[in-house]
């Protein structure tokens, strides 16, 4: 079983989750919260494998705070909302391992995404690499897929056989990111 947080403050669109996620089959859900506050605590003491969040919460944090509060715990969010604020979306590219359903959606969509996340989890941890997002969903670029890096003031470029990224982020950030043994920085 798949151990999921929900943090959600409407108690009719809760029971939709719940019995959403008890006709998948494979979740069992070991928290409920109501707020940032509440759910952080919960994700403390029980460690799940993925936390469904509502962006609007009670209180002045929202679900993009909490993002940010276990970003480093290495567990996936999935972000339920109605907002199609392109602002929002941009935000939520600083918390990895994080992907939006938009209501809406059906059930299979809802555990397709949360597959996803998966994935990208577990080849985050194995492969090492960077992780973009295009269109709201997010994909992997794996260390092997490189080719190089090129600074560009405050951004980097990442070109791989695939293409070319660029990555809001300055070149002594980007190899913070990335495994050390596998790149050689070079200068100009």
């Amino acid at each position: 079983m798949i151990n999921v947080v929900i943090v959600e403050d409407d108690l009719f669109f809760l029971t939709f989750l719940e019995s959403g996620l008890a006709k998948l089959g494979k979740y069992q859900v070991v928290g409920v919260a109501d707020s940032v506050i509440n759910a952080y605590n919960i994700i403390r003491a029980k460690s799940p494998d993925i936390v469904i969040s509502d962006l609007s919460l009670k209180g002045t944090n929202n679900g993009l705070e909490l993002g940010h509060l276990i970003k480093d715990r290495n567990i996936p969010i999935l972000y339920i909302t109605e907002s199609q604020d392109a602002k929002i979306y941009h935000q939520a590219e600083e918390i990895p391992l994080s992907s939006f359903l938009i209501k809406p959606f059906h059930i299979r969509t809802w555990d397709s995404t949360i597959n996803s996340l998966f994935t990208i989890k577990k080849a985050s941890v194995y492969v090492k690499g960077l992780v973009y997002t295009v269109g709201g969903v997010k994909q992997l670029i794996a260390n092997e897929e490189i080719l190089y890096i090129e600074a560009d003031k405050n951004y980097s470029m990442v070109y791989t056989e695939k293409g070319k990224f660029a990555f809001k982020l300055s070149i002594v950030k980007m190899m913070e990111k990335l495994q050390k043994n596998l790149f050689l920085r070079v200068h100009k």
